[in-house]
């Protein structure tokens, strides 16, 4: 995750991402590395899923969940997420979330159309696409990364392969090729969102708090907060 993204104010300090770096660690810790079973969550209000470290706690400003759920684990035996999935998650529509005055998704109301035509052929929220845009990009199409990503989605190079004149920073390809990609990463995580967003930023279950700051060459798995930037803030305007 090249995260060029602007972050919300956080209490936290350390790690080398743009966002400040908080392990959020509390709550007890009685689970293993790995997805814990599929729950019975709510699709309405705030997320319910429970974790190996307990129920969410959700409230008004953590909708999807306190940051050490999110984190269940890292401060223990090792990263555990919360088996939680898309019909399970607090979002506003994309729409509604430019339109609300707030100004958080600014940069992307030039494209939201093309968000809603996307999500509508993959499944994939619009929010929660605008969400890994403004993270990686700040929504901006012509942004390149450090090691040549590109666009919107900051799709690698690998992942340009078919687009139309080879310009991968085309709006409709990069944000159509960047939401197959989630999809599949949600796929493969077993439809448990909180796992496949933290591996995009390349975290891995069983990780632990201490194995990453460790990690001198990760400053995407340093950032500690990120779980809950992307499901409190983002995904709620």
């Amino acid at each position: 995750s090249s995260s060029a993204a602007p972050s919300p104010s956080d209490d936290g300090s350390g790690g080398s991402d743009n966002s400040n770096s908080n392990s959020g660690s509390s709550g007890s810790d009685s689970g293993s590395s790995g997805s814990s079973s599929p729950p019975s969550g709510s699709s309405s209000g705030f997320t319910t899923a429970p974790s190996y470290c307990g129920g969410p706690a959700a409230d008004s400003g953590h909708a999807n969940g306190q940051e050490w759920y999110l984190n269940c684990g890292m401060d223990g035996s090792g990263w555990a997420p919360p088996f939680v999935t898309l019909d399970q998650l607090a979002y506003t529509k994309l729409r509604d979330a430019v339109n609300s005055g707030s100004g958080v998704f600014d940069p992307c109301a030039a494209y939201v159309d093309t968000f809603e035509q996307v999500a509508a052929s993959t499944g994939v929220p619009d929010i929660f696409l605008a969400s890994f845009a403004m993270q990686e990009s700040t929504c901006n199409p012509g942004a390149v990364g450090p090691n040549g990503e590109q666009g919107l989605m900051q799709l690698t190079v690998d992942k340009c392969g078919g687009a139309p004149g080879g310009n991968c920073q085309d709006v409709w390809f990069n944000i159509n090729t960047g939401a197959n990609y989630i999809q599949t990463t949600i796929s493969q995580a077993g439809g448990n969102v909180v796992e496949a967003v933290g591996q995009y930023n390349g975290w891995q279950t069983g990780q632990t708090i201490s194995s990453v700051i460790s990690n001198g060459n990760c400053g995407a798995q340093q950032n500690l907060d990120y779980l809950n930037e992307f499901f409190n803030y983002w995904l709620n305007n």
